[in-house]
């Protein structure tokens, strides 16, 4: 995996540090009563971890981050709070390739969204989908533009620390349907003398509230506004009124052919002993019902029972 963030990661997570001082309190609010494990996605260096951590006190947080050199910047950052040391896992790779607790309180997705490919950004809300507690949440924030359009090059950041004072530029140029480049430039100064520029840049995939809120209503997921608006933030939620499956399995009757498993893997399996159907997930999410149904019409001896319930 190319690590975007290379040669950007020192500007990046001090020039973030703004940004997060009004992006915290809004996450904190929007994830406050709900519950572990926690998701951090993308999580850079930390800043919405520690917003989290203070969240929901005592969750785990899994904090996943892709780019070794923020990663760096992360297992620092959380190996100096005893209290963050004892709570966060932090993961290498992506989203999609973490290995994830099977059950999430909730999902945050902040300042990271456009590095997901339209067929990515499905992926991910079927797992939530799949991974949320009933009554669990996602939170994610969406960033201009929402087409691929032009962006003139405007300053972002500027920020000093000793005697050396740090520029942030950008610009982006449409790239495609649905997608637009990141030209980033970090100019650093000392005395008032440039003394470095890192030019980077990196591909986005823009996304609006309209096309967001369509893509998770395939998904059996509902959109709202959360907190100010200039911040662009959202929560995802199940979709209310939806019809969510009970699974029970009588072992007293089962035969142990494990059609069940094989029809419905995620949701059952076998003991290792007996050969006997175990339940992994009573009430499994909604993109299961199919294989759920399957599994319990091919169970030769009728052990598998599945009823509808409103939740």
């Amino acid at each position: 995996m190319i690590d975007q963030y290379e040669r950007s990661a020192e500007f990046v997570d001090i020039m973030l540090a703004a940004h997060w001082s009004a992006l915290g309190p809004a996450l904190v609010e929007a994830l406050h009563g709900g519950a572990g494990p926690i998701v951090d996605v993308g999580a850079g260096g930390g800043h919405g971890t520690r917003a989290i951590a203070q969240a929901v006190p005592g969750a785990e947080v899994v904090a996943v981050e892709p780019s070794p050199a923020l990663r760096s910047v992360l297992l620092a950052r959380v190996n100096e709070s005893p209290e963050l040391r004892d709570r966060v896992t932090v993961l290498p790779g992506g989203l999609l390739q973490a290995e994830l607790p099977p059950r999430l309180g909730a999902v945050v997705a902040m300042n990271v969204i456009g590095h997901f490919t339209p067929a990515e950004r499905h992926l991910v809300w079927d797992l939530l989908a799949r991974r949320l507690l009933p009554a669990g949440r996602a939170v994610v924030n969406l960033q201009p533009p929402a087409e691929p359009v032009r962006v003139p090059q405007a300053r972002f950041s500027d920020l000093r620390i000793g005697r050396r004072r740090y520029e942030g530029w950008g610009r982006a140029e449409p790239a495609g349907p649905g997608q637009i480049t990141w030209h980033m430039t970090y100019r650093t100064f000392q005395d008032g003398h440039l003394t470095e520029e890192t030019a980077v840049e990196y591909a986005w995939w823009v996304l609006g509230e309209d096309r967001l809120r369509a893509e998770l209503g395939e998904h059996g997921l509902r959109l709202d506004p959360t907190g100010p608006a200039e911040l662009g933030m959202y929560v995802i939620t199940r979709a209310p009124e939806q019809r969510s499956l009970i699974v029970a399995a009588d072992t007293r009757v089962c035969v142990g052919a494990g059609q069940c498993v094989l029809a419905a893997p995620d949701v059952f399996d076998q003991d290792a002993e007996t050969g006997l159907v175990v339940v992994l997930d009573e009430a499994p999410p909604a993109p299961l019902a199919g294989a759920v149904r399957r599994a319990a019409h091919r169970c030769p001896s009728g052990a598998v029972t599945v009823r509808d319930e409103l939740r």
